[in-house]
C-alpha cells in the first residue's frame, strides 16, 4: 500500500432542528422551548424590554376596532421575573427604560400655563417610586415629537425631543443625567423638519447625526460640555440609525440604497462606506450586545435580509436571504447575546411567526419549530428579546410567550478524511466549537481494530488554542475523535464522536497465485482470483484500489453477499475508494474478495474494516 496523506476536508456547519416538547423529541445539544405563558390582556405584543439579568417588560394592545369596550382594552403592561409568570403592572407603574441593574425609568410630559415640561423619575425593581422631577432645559410650548429616552452602557438617561418655534425653526432638544445634574442641548434644524440620530460615546459624551438637505452632519458634545467641529459626512443619504458610536446606518432617498458608514479608529476622522443593499423598504433592525453589530432589514420584494459587522475590522459580511415574499409593513425583531448568539423573528403573509438562528462560530441554522401557542399573529409579528444567559424570550401570538434556551457549548469535529475513509495511517483532523466563543478545546480519541476490540480514551490535545491537529494512528484502526470547549470557567460538554477508519494494507489478505504483490499494490488479471481476510469486526468496508484499476470483483462479509463492484474510478480525491457498504451492526467473519473480470488489471492497495 502506498503511504500518502490524502486529505479532503469537509466543513460541518451544525444543523439543529428544535421542535416544541409536546410535539416531538428535541436533539440533546440544540436550544430548548420552554412551555408557553400566556400574558394575559391584548391581541398582539408591542415593546419587549430584557434587562441582563432576565427581568422583563411587555406592552400588549387590542386591535382597534374589535369591539372591546373594557378598561384594559388599550396598552396593558405586564412584567415577569426570571422564570416567573407574568403580572400585569398598573399603567402608571410602566417604565420606559430598563438599566442593567433592575432600575425602572418612566419620562412624561405634563403641560401647563401654555408650556410643555419633560418629567422623569426612576425605582430599583418594584420599589418605590422617586420623586418626579421637571428635566431642567427641554422645556417647550411646541411639542413636535413625544420625548424619547434611552441608556447609555452605563446607565445614565438621555432624553431626545423634537420642538418648533411657531412659525419658525426646528429645534432638537437633549438633555442627559450625569451625577444627578442634567445637561441639556439643542440644534437649530431650520424651517425643514429633520430627524436626529442620538448615541453616546464611551468617552461620555453624546452623538448627534442629521441630514442638512445634501449630506449627513455628525456633532459631537464631549463630557466637559465643550462641542467638536461639525463633520460632513462624504455621503448624500440620510441617517437612519447608530449602529454603535463610530458606525451609521444611512438610506438614500432617490434609489433606495442601504449603506453604513463607519469612522476608522486610529483617530484621523475618516469615514469609510460599506453598502449593504441596493433595494430597502423597512428597517434596520439592529442588535450589539457582544461588540458586533447585526442588522436585519427588508428589501424589495419582501425579502429578509441580515449582515453583521465582522470583528476584524475588514467591513460587512455579505447579506444574507432568510427569507422572501414577506410583508414589508411587518417589522422583523432581532436579538442577540453577550456570546454573539444571534436569533432573528418574523411573520409571513399568513401571519405564521418564524425563527432562526445563528450561533457564534457557526452559520445560519434551518428553521426553529415554534411552539404552537406562538405559531400565529395578528396586527404585528413576534418580539424578540435576550438576556445575558442568553436566553431568548419570543412572544407573539395572542399573546403568548416562551424561552428558548441555548446550549451551553456544541462541539464538533468540523474536518476530517472524505466520508471518515482515511488514506494513510496519519490523518489530519479539526475541530470547533458553536453557541461558545471557545478560548480552548480538549480533544480525545478511542480506537477500534478491524482485527481486535475496542481500547479506551486517549488525548490528542488538552487545552489547546490550536483547531487541527494530525493524528497519528496505525493501519486497520478505526478511530472515533471528539472535542469539548473552554471558555473562562465555563467548559462545554463532549460533542458527539466522529469516526475515521485507516486501511489495513494489502498484504494482510491470503492471496491465492493468481495475485502478484508490486509497487505497493496486489495486483492480478485472472478471473476466480481471490484475496481473504480472516476474524474481521466491521460494520463499513471499503476497498483502496489504484486510480487506474480496472475489472469487476464480487465482495462477500461474514457469509453474506455485498454485492459486484466496478473498480473504474472510484470515489475521493484522487478515485481511489471503493465503497462496499454499510452493515446494520458490526459483524464478525471473514472478508472474501473475488475477481469476476478477465485481462483487465485489478489493482487493490488496501482494505477498510469501519465501526
Amino acid at each position: 500500500m502506498r503511504i500518502a496523506v490524502v486529505t479532503l476536508v469537509v466543513s460541518l456547519a451544525a444543523t439543529v432542528g428544535l421542535a416544541v416538547p409536546s410535539v416531538a423529541s428535541e436533539p440533546p445539544d440544540g436550544p430548548r422551548w420552554s412551555t408557553p405563558i400566556r400574558v394575559g390582556g391584548g391581541e398582539w405584543p408591542g415593546s419587549l424590554l430584557v434587562t441582563p439579568g432576565g427581568v422583563q417588560q411587555l406592552a400588549t394592545h387590542w386591535i382597534p376596532g374589535s369591539g372591546c369596550m373594557r378598561p384594559e382594552c388599550g396598552t396593558s403592561y405586564f412584567r415577569r421575573s426570571v422564570d416567573g409568570a407574568w403580572a400585569s403592572v398598573a399603567f402608571a407603574d410602566a417604565v420606559d427604560a430598563l438599566s442593567s441593574h433592575e432600575r425602572g425609568w418612566d419620562v412624561d410630559t405634563q403641560s401647563a400655563g401654555g408650556s410643555t415640561d419633560v418629567t422623569i423619575r426612576s425605582r430599583q425593581d418594584e420599589g418605590p417610586w422617586s420623586t418626579r422631577e421637571v428635566v431642567p432645559g427641554l422645556t417647550t410650548t411646541d411639542l413636535t415629537w413625544p420625548p424619547d429616552l434611552f441608556l447609555t452602557d452605563d446607565d445614565r438617561p438621555v432624553i431626545t425631543m423634537m420642538t418648533r418655534v411657531p412659525g419658525g425653526d426646528y429645534h432638537f432638544l437633549s438633555a442627559e443625567q450625569r451625577s444627578g445634574t442634567w445637561t441639556s442641548v439643542s440644534l437649530d434644524l431650520g424651517s425643514s423638519y429633520t430627524g436626529v440620530q442620538t448615541t453616546s460615546t464611551p468617552g461620555g459624551g453624546l452623538r448627534f447625526a442629521r441630514y442638512d438637505g445634501s449630506h449627513t452632519v455628525v456633532s459631537e458634545r464631549a463630557v466637559d460640555g465643550s462641542w467638536e467641529p461639525d463633520t460632513v459626512l462624504p455621503t448624500t443619504a440620510r441617517p437612519v440609525r447608530w449602529l454603535s458610536p463610530h458606525m451609521i446606518a444611512l438610506v438614500d432617498s432617490s434609489t433606495g440604497a442601504l449603506s453604513v458608514i463607519e469612522e476608522d479608529q486610529d483617530g484621523d476622522h475618516l469615514w469609510t462606506v460599506d453598502h449593504l443593499s441596493s433595494s430597502f423598504e423597512r428597517g434596520p433592525f439592529v442588535t450589539d450586545k457582544h461588540g458586533a453589530p447585526t442588522a436585519a432589514w427588508i428589501a424589495t420584494g419582501g425579502r429578509l435580509m441580515v449582515a453583521s459587522r465582522l470583528t476584524d475590522h475588514r467591513g460587512w459580511s455579505k447579506p444574507v436571504e432568510l427569507a422572501r415574499g414577506l410583508p414589508t409593513y411587518l417589522s422583523p425583531s432581532i436579538t442577540d447575546d453577550p456570546t454573539g448568539n444571534v436569533t432573528v423573528a418574523w411573520a409571513d403573509t399568513s401571519n405564521a411567526t418564524h425563527a432562526r438562528q445563528r450561533p457564534v462560530g457557526g452559520s445560519w441554522l434551518p428553521e426553529l419549530r415554534v411552539p404552537s401557542a406562538l405559531a400565529r399573529n395578528t396586527e404585528t409579528g413576534p418580539v424578540l428579546g435576550s438576556d445575558a444567559s442568553g436566553r431568548v424570550i419570543l412572544v407573539s401570538g395572542g399573546v403568548y410567550s416562551a424561552d428558548l434556551t441555548p446550549p451551553v457549548a456544541v462541539s464538533a469535529i468540523t474536518s476530517m478524511p472524505f466520508r471518515g475513509w482515511a488514506a494513510s495511517p496519519s490523518f489530519r483532523v479539526g475541530w470547533g466549537t458553536t453557541w461558545l466563543r471557545a478560548t480552548s478545546h480538549d480533544v480525545r480519541y478511542r480506537t477500534t481494530s478491524a482485527l481486535a476490540r475496542g481500547a479506551s480514551w486517549r488525548s490528542l490535545r488538552a487545552g489547546t488554542a490550536q483547531r487541527a491537529a494530525v493524528l497519528t494512528g496505525r493501519q486497520g484502526r478505526t478511530y472515533c475523535i471528539e472535542a469539548r470547549a473552554h471558555a473562562g470557567t465555563t467548559t462545554g460538554p463532549w460533542g458527539s464522536a466522529r469516526c475515521v477508519t485507516t486501511p489495513l494494507d494489502d498484504r494482510r489478505f491470503d492471496a491465492d497465485r493468481s495475485w502478484t504483490h508490486k509497487r505497493g499494490e496486489t495486483r492480478t488479471r485472472t478471473r476466480g482470483a481471490t484475496l481473504v481476510l480472516r476474524d474481521v469486526r466491521a460494520q463499513r468496508l471499503a476497498l483502496l484500489v489504484d486510480r487506474r484499476s480496472r475489472g469487476v470483483v464480487k465482495v462477500s462479509f461474514a457469509g453474506r453477499s455485498l454485492g459486484t463492484f466496478r473498480l473504474a474510478r472510484g470515489i475521493g480525491p484522487q478515485h481511489r475508494l471503493i465503497e462496499l457498504g454499510r452493515l446494520g451492526k458490526v459483524r464478525r467473519g471473514k472478508l472474501v474478495v473475488r475477481v469476476m473480470s478477465r485481462g483487465q488489471l485489478v489493482r487493490v492497495e488496501g482494505v477498510y474494516a469501519g465501526r
